[in-house]
């Protein structure tokens, strides 16, 4: 059985294959480069005993990705390849590649994106969106 710390380990390298990215965090950052995806718990954030055979557990983590509203170019512009489903910067292709996470669970996928529009972060507004991803392990 995977621990939490895995579980985020491996959604880091996922998303660590968005080479745009500059920034892939797998805690909370004080600060955040741009573009960057911070992983969080979502909401439900652990559902025990999703089957009782096997004794596996669903959980929802959320990536927050947010880019720069000061960029050179329109920040609707950047965030939205991130959102799209398929392609080099998609979060969903690069989760869909390599669904099982390094083998560390049974399957992940985005499920929605959600929160979408001015985020501020550590005192600094960003334009972002969350999207949830599904785990389960």
């Amino acid at each position: 059985m995977a621990t939490l710390a895995q579980l985020r380990a491996g959604l880091a390298v996922r998303l660590g294959t968005i080479t745009s990215l500059k920034g892939v965090y797998k805690e909370s950052p004080g600060q955040v480069e741009t573009p960057g995806a911070v992983i969080r718990s979502g909401s439900p954030f652990i559902i025990y005993g999703t089957s009782v055979a096997d004794g596996s557990h669903d959980y929802t983590f959320s990536v927050l990705l947010l880019v720069s509203i000061a960029q050179g170019a329109p920040s609707q512009e950047v965030l939205d390849p991130y959102l799209d489903p398929t392609g080099t910067d998609s979060v969903v292709a690069a989760i869909e590649a390599d669904s099982d996470l390094g083998g560390v669970c049974d399957s992940a996928a985005v499920t929605q994106v959600v929160n979408a529009g001015l985020v501020s972060w550590a005192g600094v507004d960003y334009l972002g969106a969350e999207l949830l991803v599904s785990v389960l392990a």
